[in-house]
């Protein structure tokens, strides 16, 4: 019998094949049990699809994620998995104040249930709404200064759009007297930690900001063995910009499609440089809104990636069954119970785990608490979603005492790795030699790296914007050369 937890924070991958049945929290400790390592299409095309893999496959043939509220059971050679939890629709008919009250006493509870620790413990600490107001709950029930961690870029270019949150987390940690300890990192440091993080990372996830919780978990590890974190906020609470423009798309396309999608709207669209938007808020389906919102560009794909792994239909298929089968009271709902079953689970909660974990820092997450999860779907979109950048309306407001002023009134904005900028500088090189021909043997079956290089080349000269893509094909080349080849 083996169990992974409700929504996936820890991971859980096994392989069963011959009557051998290895499981284990890595891909490393599978392999380490002589499995045969062959690529799996289908995985392959999901990881250059969404920059992650969307379990319960991986990048490996017959090694499977266990996913998130399931159980496994083994008995006289047959494998059962069985679900024993899923976030699903539910309605609590409550006003908004008794809604707001709700989500505090739970949120309160869940923080308080997360500082149950016999070994120092900390919070990372961004300027957003989710991780100040862990810190203002903590404040309630830890005596002592809070060791806060935060990081911050060292550019010289935007500096304020790529260091507003650690500017931000350092006012919040004086409002709070914490000991506050901030890391500075570099372009250099991506070069020198890259192919590092790629080992640690195990599965194939590509994310361009991942150099900053590798290095703040190192550096947090040297003061405390526990951190709590802000994830999922966002996912449960309706804190992105997307799920206001879902539900803005859902409002329009109750206008007729005759009077919405024609000759004329398509004009003005183009005039006005909107041909891009008038493609998504046409979109005919909710898979296909997904898929325009949260699908690399397939052009680019199709021109870097052999014939058999630029195939979107057969992921679109697997997204289609598994995700757009349930119904919400909203288009803004049900993308969030997407997102926090599928992004959330393989990319974001993965890459914490394995960031920290590489350290020997546990990271907890007292958002994902399975009654914070419950109650925040059991609310309407209608609490959650304010104006373009005010999401999360109502957790804001539930949690308000707890946010400086500065914090509070602060639109939502991104949380950004200045990487566009790096390849151009820092990481040419690096990228230009890691997309060479000869820094790994193999990988010519799976991409075209002229033409890798080619994009990398569009994308420096400022012809093409392509940093997700290029941070994909350079991954896949590290993963390779450690997993295909040295491990």
């Amino acid at each position: 019998f083996c169990a992974r937890d409700h929504i996936g924070i820890k991971p859980f991958l096994y392989y069963y094949k011959n009557g051998l049945f290895v499981f284990s929290s890595e891909i490393k400790g599978l392999l380490a049990h002589g499995i045969p390592r062959v690529i799996d299409p289908v995985g392959l095309n999901s990881f250059f699809r969404f920059s992650y893999i969307e379990g319960p496959e991986t990048i490996f043939k017959d090694v499977y994620k266990l996913p998130q509220g399931h159980y496994l059971t083994l008995e006289n050679n047959v494998l059962r998995i069985e679900k024993y939890w899923e976030i699903s629709p539910s309605s609590a008919p409550r006003s908004f104040e008794e809604t707001k009250k709700a989500i505090r006493e739970t949120f309160d509870r869940s923080v308080k249930r997360q500082l149950v620790s016999d070994k120092p413990l900390g919070i990372f600490l961004g300027g957003g709404i989710d991780s100040t107001a862990i810190l203002g709950a903590m404040s309630k029930y830890v005596s002592q200064p809070i060791k806060t961690f935060s990081v911050r870029f060292d550019t010289d270019i935007q500096e304020k759009k790529f260091n507003e949150d650690s500017l931000l987390a350092r006012e919040t940690s004086k409002r709070y007297g914490t000991d506050h300890h901030e890391l500075s990192v570099s372009g250099k440091d991506v070069r020198e930690h890259f192919e590092t993080i790629v080992y640690h990372m195990d599965d194939l996830v590509s994310n361009n900001s991942v150099i900053a919780p590798f290095l703040l978990s190192q550096s947090a590890k040297k003061y405390v063995d526990v951190v709590l974190g802000g994830d999922g906020g966002d996912e449960i609470f309706g804190g992105y910009e997307r799920y206001y423009i879902y539900n803005r798309i859902e409002q329009f396309q109750k206008i007729p499609r005759e009077l919405r999608n024609n000759a004329f709207m398509r004009f003005v669209a183009s005039v006005f440089g909107l041909r891009e938007q008038y493609r998504k808020i046409n979109a005919p389906s909710g898979l296909d809104m997904f898929w325009k919102f949260r699908v690399q560009d397939e052009d680019l794909l199709r021109s870097c990636l052999r014939k058999e792994f630029a195939d979107p239909h057969s992921v679109k298929e697997r997204i289609a069954k598994k995700h757009f089968s349930s119904h919400f009271s909203s288009y803004a709902t049900s993308m969030m119970q997407i997102d926090a079953t599928m992004w959330l689970v393989d990319e974001s909660l993965t890459k914490t785990d394995r960031l920290t974990m590489a350290w020997g820092l546990e990271e907890r997450v007292p958002l994902l608490d399975r009654e914070m999860i419950e109650l925040a779907f059991s609310i309407p979109s209608s609490f959650k979603i304010g104006k373009r950048y005010q999401g999360k309306r109502i957790f804001k407001e539930s949690v308000k005492d707890y946010l400086p002023s500065f914090v509070y009134t602060k639109p939502k904005t991104g949380w950004f790795a200045p990487a566009s900028k790096w390849l151009r500088a820092d990481l040419r090189e690096f990228a230009e030699e890691i997309l060479s021909d000869g820094y790994v043997r193999g990988t010519e079956e799976y991409i075209d790296l002229k033409e890798a290089r080619n994009i990398l080349n569009d994308h420096i000269n400022g012809r093409q914007y392509a940093l997700n893509i290029i941070w994909s094909l350079m991954t896949f080349q590290v993963w390779y050369r450690h997993f295909m080849k040295e491990l």
